[in-house]
């Protein structure tokens, strides 16, 4: 899971009260479709306790008093709560004992996704430090507490009876699925605060428009914004744009234009949001950060599948048929690998990317996306690539047999980067895949779970009128072969890199001892630029595999002493049988003595 941290909201000043009642929390509704949304739990059946902070003298909700709790919860989590029990205490407790505020609630009304839990009696906050939280007894084993969105102090702590046995602060998961109503809460009318936006890019002349999450603090729906950039010390000038209504606590991406710089490099961006609706922001940090990396054009995106399936797998016809589908539609503007596992076509070499393959069928896009490879779900992620992604390098590759008997490869990838870097951390790696793969026996038969499965009669009518082992498939866009697959070959492209110039790599492969390859005119030679930094394959290509251009048909060592008949070197010169490294002419065949 990805580790999301911001600097939570502190204000320069407050001067106004809601007028009615309102939700408030670190949680927001907008986190429940986050992409970390989830339940934490430690995989045992056993109690837990959760909360948030509200610092003493809060600036929003210090002299509020709580109304409700809402919490969120997953929607096999009633089913398996035995009790719960909602507290306010100034200090973390022990099994909810020495609150000073604690209540039952009747969990055979609890469903999933928000709960609203009144209390009994209100609690005002009296600007005090307080814990708001509940505790929760599992009658089987669950992960109930969810959480989402972007992590901030104060926002998740947790014990539970067993495994977790004293107070943690979960930082690297988002904020605790919970919001409290309160009333008498001072908010800012005119708020907001951006998010850390990463890293674009923009082609030298041109802009990027970054999308850049914006939460309104404020009690007005936020509508406009005023913001200024600031690069390497220079602040631009101020801007102002309408935003489509974002409503009091809530966020949404804000489509920002940032201007390309005039070197083709990585430039740190800091973006200040100055005004709200047309008023001074108030809060002390208003900023977020970012890069944008100015590129000198856009090269050609080859985005690459990485499909994980096995014969064994009977849901896995349906990422069969998705990569079939998407071969046809995108041809070789696609790389798309099938990573086989415990099963004939099985492949050692990919086991550092595998390893964190926890269910099948299971597809990676670039490895920067993990998701069910279903046809709707892989074209969509591909067209977003092609039609969105901006990579910073562009690859060609070539592949040739060193000779007739096609033991070994010669490869040649160039990469012609687009941007300048004096620290650059990427790798080349290698791939053959092969087409029309087939066997005999139950092991290579493609177990099937869509056969006559009524929810797939009309989307996979083959599997659906094959019986559950189909026998004689054609298994296409196998990995067959890989060389240094998770980060590339090390010093494989210079760290100084240099826009507009192209870096050669060569690599010649042995295949000759690989058992899984069935026949050589399937092959298909895939090259991957890896950022090494990060795992993620920043572009790809792929080739054929040519003919070999010394016409060889053997190669032999110098002390082979198989070689019979009249010897003669490429002059048509006959040499004695004292050969020396080179190629030569025996019984009309070419011959290299190493």
């Amino acid at each position: 899971m990805k580790h999301f941290i911001i600097i939570c909201a502190m204000f320069m000043a407050v001067r106004t009260y809601a007028q009615e009642p309102i939700w408030w929390g670190y949680f927001k509704e907008a986190d429940a479709n986050a992409s970390n949304y989830s339940g934490v739990g430690t995989g045992y059946v056993e109690n837990f306790e959760t909360a948030i902070y509200i610092p003493a003298n809060h600036p929003e909700v210090g002299n509020a008093t709580i109304k409700s709790l809402k919490i969120w919860y997953g929607d096999a989590i009633p089913a398996a709560t035995k009790a719960l029990k909602v507290w306010i205490s100034k200090e973390l407790p022990i099994n909810a004992v020495g609150t000073d505020y604690l209540q039952s609630v009747d969990v055979s009304k609890l469903k999933g996704g928000p709960n609203e839990i009144p209390l009994n009696t209100p609690y005002p906050i009296n600007n005090e430090g307080i814990y708001v939280g509940y505790t929760i007894e599992m009658n089987n084993m669950a992960f109930p507490l969810y959480n989402g969105g972007e992590w901030c102090e104060n926002s998740f702590f947790v014990r539970s009876s067993e495994k977790i046995t004293t107070w943690s602060s979960l930082n690297s998961f988002g904020k605790l699925a919970m919001m409290l109503l309160v009333d008498n809460a001072e908010i800012e009318k005119n708020i907001a605060l951006p998010a850390d936006f990463g890293t674009s890019c923009a082609v030298k002349g041109q802009s990027a428009q970054v999308p850049v999450t914006i939460t309104n603090f404020g009690l007005n729906p936020l509508t406009s914004i005023s913001y200024t950039i600031t690069t390497e010390g220079v602040t631009s000038a101020e801007k102002t744009i309408p935003v489509n209504s974002i409503a009091y606590n809530a966020s949404s991406p804000v489509n920002i234009e940032f201007p390309a710089d005039e070197e083709p490099r990585k430039y740190e961006k800091a973006l200040t949001i100055t005004k709200v609706n047309g008023e001074d922001n108030p809060l002390a940090n208003r900023s977020a950060t970012g890069s944008l990396i100015t590129i000198l054009e856009k090269p050609t995106v080859v985005p690459v599948v990485e499909e994980f399936t096995g014969t064994w797998c009977g849901w896995c016809p349906i990422g069969f048929d998705a990569m079939e589908h998407a071969h046809e539609i995108y041809g070789d503007n696609v790389i798309l690998i099938a990573v086989h596992s415990d099963d004939p076509m099985k492949i050692d070499g990919y086991n550092p990317i595998a390893k964190n393959i926890n269910s099948y069928p299971n597809s990676l896009i670039n490895r920067d996306e993990n998701m069910d490879p279903t046809d709707a779900n892989l074209q969509n992620a591909i067209n977003q690539q092609l039609q969105e992604k901006i990579t910073l390098a562009g690859l060609q590759v070539s592949a040739s047999w060193v000779n007739e008997l096609k033991r070994a490869i010669k490869i040649e990838t160039k990469t012609k980067f687009v941007y300048s870097d004096d620290n650059g951390n990427y790798g080349i790696a290698y791939i053959i895949v092969e087409d029309g793969m087939s066997g005999t026996g139950s092991s290579w038969a493609q177990a099937n779970n869509l056969s006559n499965n009524p929810n797939y009669s009309s989307s996979f009518p083959f599997w659906y009128n094959s019986p559950s082992k189909v026998i004689n498939v054609k298994y296409n866009h196998v990995a067959v072969a890989c060389w240094s697959i998770e980060k590339g070959f090390n010093k494989s492209i210079n760290s100084t890199i240099k826009a507009g110039e192209t870096q050669t790599h060569n690599y010649n492969v042995s295949i000759s001892s690989n058992t899984l390859i069935q026949n050589k005119e399937n092959l298909k030679v895939i090259a991957l630029l890896i950022d090494r930094s990060t795992g993620h394959i920043v572009n790809a290509a792929q080739t054929t595999i040519q003919d070999s251009p010394t016409g060889l048909n053997e190669e032999i060592s110098v002390k082979d002493e198989k070689l019979t008949g009249d010897v003669y070197d490429l002059s048509g010169r006959k040499v004695n049988s004292q050969l020396q490294k080179g190629i030569y002419i025996v019984n009309g065949k070419k011959i290299m003595v190493k």
